[in-house]
């Protein structure tokens, strides 16, 4: 396996994790003179194989907890810097009941608050806003985002990691089986062949992979849980302009159109655990656990002339991408970025969306550099919040975010 680091096995910062998060903060890091000698470390460097490869690509910059839309509103300007793969072609939230319009005129309210381009539409206003495949059954106001966006997550992650090779960091293929920590100090990290590489500090951007690398390294649990999500793309057609894309709430059913194919997802089961991760940031697709939820969305939600109407019947329809993808869940619906309690040198970047990845990054980056005027963001997202906390306990926690994910407990 060709690998890009070179021959000395020391060095300031190690990175491990190369998915959009590892990407962006070690292209982030780089940016200054005096960043010294920075690895980044993947099982694949020329392809993304991590949660962030099947990720669905929506950037919905509002949510209840402020900290979460000041990451999102920074990710997006930093995705900016790549128009080929980011747009902001807008996203909107549909409701079909009181409650429902309800909860929307709420959260339109509160993301004016927030500064962000929010508008109330009535059934005949969305018209020329709403996608042609959204059943006009489905809703009866929309709350539309002017300002969101959707990416490719892929080609997100491999432009940042190319901003950060442009900038000196080297990169190495391997497998990374564990930390080297001795008397509460990290010293680097041990990957197959039990090569060791030195790292005065390291960052663990492990994503799902996170609390199986320190669980025998670390006194205390890291609740990073993964968990299985179904996400179905139709068959390949003409690319198309980029339209906003949709979430319906009070049904736990997002879609939209990707430009050359249309998909659909749903978080209207129960929470899946995923006990031990493969190398991939997805499980095998299995037919009994995903295809009623995703059917059960297709009638409820989708125009019956629309292509993505075709998905009533997974089991029989041809040439769909059926993806289990996995992500991680924490105990309150929010990333853990910092310091790890009881290890001095290392940092945590784990937990954390495409929408929020670069934010996250950036923000990581300040606090490392010792920069103030991030002090409550830090301490929202400190992992040490969950030091005192069980295995079991943060689990069941983490678990019960799952359907409502666009909400952290804070805000509930």
């Amino acid at each position: 396996m060709n690998t890009y680091a070179s021959d000395s096995d020391s060095y300031d910062t190690v990175i491990v994790g190369a998915g959009i998060v590892g990407s962006a903060l070690a292209a982030f890091l780089s940016e200054d003179e005096d960043s010294g000698r920075i690895l980044l470390i993947d099982r694949s460097i020329s392809q993304v194989f991590g949660s962030t490869a099947y990720a669905p690509g929506f950037l919905g910059q509002f949510n209840e907890s402020p900290v979460l839309t000041r990451l999102a509103i920074e990710s997006l300007g930093e995705y900016e810097n790549f128009p080929d793969i980011f747009c902001r072609a807008g996203g909107l939230e549909l409701a079909r009941t009181k409650d429902g319009v309800r909860m929307l005129e709420e959260r339109c309210e509160k993301a004016r608050g927030a500064g962000l381009r929010a508008t109330m539409l009535e059934k005949e206003e969305a018209e020329g806003v709403v996608p042609g495949f959204v059943s006009r059954e489905s809703f009866t106001r929309a709350l539309y985002f002017a300002t969101d966006g959707v990416a490719d997550p892929e080609k997100l992650c491999l432009a940042f990691r190319q901003k950060a090779r442009e900038r000196g960091v080297q990169m190495l293929e391997a497998e990374v089986e564990g930390l080297e920590i001795i008397e509460g100090v990290v010293r680097g990290v041990r990957t197959d062949g039990d090569r060791i590489l030195k790292g005065q500090r390291v960052i663990l951007a492990t994503g799902i992979w996170t609390s199986l690398l320190t669980q025998s390294a670390l006194d205390i649990h890291v609740p990073v849980v993964p968990v299985a999500h179904p996400y179905v793309y139709t068959p390949g057609k003409d690319r198309s302009p980029q339209t906003p894309f949709c979430r319906w709430p009070e049904d736990h059913v997002y879609a939209r159109d990707h430009g050359d194919c249309y998909g659909i997802g749903s978080y209207d089961h129960s929470p899946m655990l995923v006990h031990s991760p493969g190398t991939t940031g997805s499980e095998p697709w299995t037919n009994a656990d995903f295809a009623p939820v995703i059917e059960k969305a297709v009638k409820a939600k989708i125009a019956v002339d629309a292509e993505l109407s075709k998905l009533t019947d997974l089991n029989s329809s041809a040439g769909l991408k059926k993806v289990n993808g996995v992500f991680s869940v924490t105990p309150d619906n929010l990333p853990l970025l910092g310091r790890v309690p009881g290890a001095k040198g290392l940092w945590l970047a784990a937990a954390i969306w495409i929408t929020h990845a670069a934010g996250s990054a950036r923000l990581l980056a300040r606090v490392m550099r010792g920069r103030e005027g991030d002090g409550e963001m830090a301490r929202a997202l400190d992992p040490a919040r969950f030091a005192d906390g069980n295995k079991k306990g943060l689990e069941a926690l983490a678990l019960r975010q799952y359907n409502d994910i666009y909400r952290s407990e804070l805000a509930k």
